[in-house]
């Protein structure tokens, strides 16, 4: 029963995977999709609505949805390229590079470096200095810029 709606809706799933352009994860989008559209089955309600319409909008805004995940997930947990090379640089004991580095920043960029090195989300830091988010993007990108020109 269900490989047959799942037949009929593969088309639709791979739709959404280009719309969104999703080529890098194509295989596990294709299989949340073809879960949550299951899921989708056994809760629906002939009486309520037309199936056709009600599974295709709720699979659109479940993928939606997953990329929403996503992309908090990315902005909390993963550090950039300059942030692994100071921890690298830290790792490595080289207080004299790490003090160098510390000398040659303003209060606000070893501010900003502390508070990204200990996971601070860029929202947190962008409340607490009351400035917007871009804001602490940019501050963030040159800071990047600062510390990749120190160390070359």
């Amino acid at each position: 029963m269900f490989e047959k709606l799942l037949e009929e809706y593969q088309r639709y799933i791979h739709y959404l995977i280009q719309k969104y352009h999703l080529s890098y994860e194509k295989d596990e989008y294709f299989q949340k999709l073809s879960i949550k559209l299951w899921e989708l089955n056994q809760q629906f309600d002939a009486s309520k609505q037309n199936k056709q319409k009600y599974l295709m909008t709720k699979l659109n805004f479940y993928l939606i949805d997953e990329l929403r995940k996503q992309i908090k997930y990315q902005e909390r947990n993963v550090y950039d390229e300059t942030l692994l090379m100071y921890q690298k640089i830290e790792d490595d004991a080289s207080h004299l590079l790490i003090e160098h580095i510390k000398s040659q920043l303003t209060a606000k960029e070893n501010d900003l470096l502390e508070k990204l090195i200990l996971g601070y989300m860029i929202k947190e830091i962008a409340q607490e200095q009351q400035v917007s988010v871009s804001c602490i993007k940019q501050q963030k990108k040159r800071l990047k810029e600062k510390i990749e020109h120190i160390i070359k």
